[in-house]
């Protein structure tokens, strides 16, 4: 039998009750396509999650951030794999920090595990699509736990009406917009944060020391 998934959100943080069924490999919540290179104008990412095995997914919840001098928010959409919607739909999706390059996305489905099933094909399907128009430059598409709090996917067994933890993994994406080539940003490795955090830190102890002579 199919485990159930049914998100039980709030706008700060996903309320989980109930049992869990966890699955081994944590499925993953990911910006498709993961680099795209667009003119200025129509651009659009998904949220999609992958890896799943028998789960059904009715609802998430999480947050995607990215740099409002390149991309305007324009509107969302949930992805077919979560229709048909029924009474109990709960779409609480905060896009008032658009402007700022924040948006949150809270949403479940209480429609029959039946439909949903029928409308998902593992291992991967979309959450949400997502669009902008930008101008010339890069931006990342940076994906977090909604509300700091919460998390992403919930699943439950086929016999329990309520959510709960299905983790999953998060990976973001970037878009390049405008005809010039645009410089990607460097990652440093683990080991080069780790060096730069100690710098950070003889100089801060520097400057005390300093301030304490004075």
């Amino acid at each position: 039998m199919k485990s159930v998934s049914k998100a039980v959100l709030a706008l700060a943080l996903a309320v989980v009750v109930g049992a869990a069924s966890r699955t081994d490999a944590a499925p993953i919540v990911q910006i498709s396509p993961s680099t795209q290179t667009v003119p200025p104008g129509n651009v659009s990412a998904d949220i999609v999650v992958s890896g799943l095995t028998d789960e059904i997914i009715s609802g998430f919840s999480v947050t995607l951030g990215f740099d409002p001098s390149v991309l305007t928010y324009v509107g969302y959409s949930i992805g077919a794999s979560l229709r048909p919607l029924d009474g109990s739909a709960f779409d609480g999706t905060d896009v008032t920090d658009a402007p700022s390059g924040l948006l949150d996305f809270f949403f479940s489905n209480g429609t029959t595990a039946a439909n949903l099933d029928s409308a998902q094909t593992p291992p991967s399907f979309v959450l949400a699509t997502v669009n902008f128009t930008g101008v010339t430059g890069f931006s990342a598409l940076d994906l977090a736990l909604a509300g700091g709090a919460a998390t992403p996917l919930t699943a439950v067994t086929a016999n329990n009406p309520f959510g709960s933890d299905l983790d999953a993994q998060l990976q973001d994406g970037e878009v390049c917009v405008g005809t010039a080539p645009c410089p990607l940003p460097t990652v440093p490795e683990p080991a080069s944060l780790a060096l730069l955090g100690t710098g950070i830190a003889a100089l801060a102890a520097r400057r005390a020391r300093k301030k304490a002579q004075s």
